[in-house]
C-alpha cells in the first residue's frame, strides 16, 4: 500500500502573513500480531508458535528494561529509548519516586543508514490534496467566538474547537487575545474553563 499524504493548511491569524503547510499521514493500516507472526512464518523456517513465544518473552524483557531505565538496541535498526515525566508540577522540594514520575513515551531512534534505507524505498500515493485545517481567519475565528458567548453566557473551551473547526492550541491564542483586550473572562470551575463576556 502507497503512503497517503495530504497538505494541511494552517492559516495565520496575522495579515500579511503567508499560510503555513505541513504534511499529514493519512494512512490508518495497522499490522496486528497475528499477521505480523504470519509473515515472518512466511519468509523463514520459523513456525508462528515460535515466533508467538519469541514475542511474548520480548514484551516481557521490553517492560523489564524500561522499568529500569534501559534502552534497547536492535543491531542496525535503531535503538528503543524510554522518556520520563513527572507526574505533577514539580519543584525543589520534589523526590523522585514511582509516584512522581511516570514513562511518557518509548522512542525508536532509527540508525542513519537503516533510515536511509527506508527513504530510499518509500512509495508515495501522489495523489494530491489539501486540507484547510480552519477556514476562518484570526479576526473571523475570535467575531464567531464572541457572537457564541453572545447566545450561551458561559461556554466551555473545549466547545470553540468545534465551532470554529480548528485545534485546541488555536483556540487558547484566540481567548488569550480576547482576554488581553478586554472582550472575555476567563472562569476556572471544578477542574474546566469558562469563558464569558467581559
Amino acid at each position: 500500500m502507497a503512503i497517503k499524504l495530504r497538505k494541511q493548511i494552517i492559516p495565520s491569524g496575522n495579515p500579511g502573513q503567508e499560510e503555513r503547510y505541513f504534511l499529514r499521514h493519512c494512512n490508518n493500516e495497522v499490522i496486528d500480531m497475528n499477521e505480523i507472526c504470519s509473515i515472518i512464518n512466511g519468509r523463514c523456517s520459523v513456525t508462528a508458535a515460535d515466533v508467538v513465544a519469541v514475542m511474548s518473552s520480548f514484551k516481557e524483557l521490553l517492560a523489564q528494561s524500561l522499568a529500569h531505565g534501559r534502552s534497547l538496541r536492535f543491531g542496525e535498526i535503531g535503538t528503543l529509548k524510554p522518556v520520563y515525566a513527572a507526574t505533577h508540577p514539580y519543584d525543589r522540594e520534589m523526590r523522585f519516586s514511582s509516584e512522581s514520575v511516570r514513562l511518557k513515551k518509548v522512542v525508536l531512534q532509527l540508525n542513519t543508514r537503516f533510515k536511509k534505507q527506508i527513504a530510499a524505498s518509500l512509495v508515495i500515493d501522489e495523489k494530491q490534496s489539501v486540507n484547510r485545517f480552519c477556514p476562518y481567519t484570526g479576526e473571523e475565528r475570535r467575531g464567531r467566538i464572541l457572537e457564541q458567548l453572545s447566545l450561551h453566557p458561559e461556554v466551555v473551551s473545549t466547545a470553540f474547537i468545534a465551532h470554529n473547526r480548528c485545534s485546541k492550541q488555536t483556540v487558547l491564542n484566540d481567548m488569550r487575545r480576547l482576554i488581553d483586550e478586554g472582550l472575555v473572562l476567563r472562569i476556572r470551575r471544578g477542574g474546566g474553563t469558562w469563558y464569558v463576556k467581559a
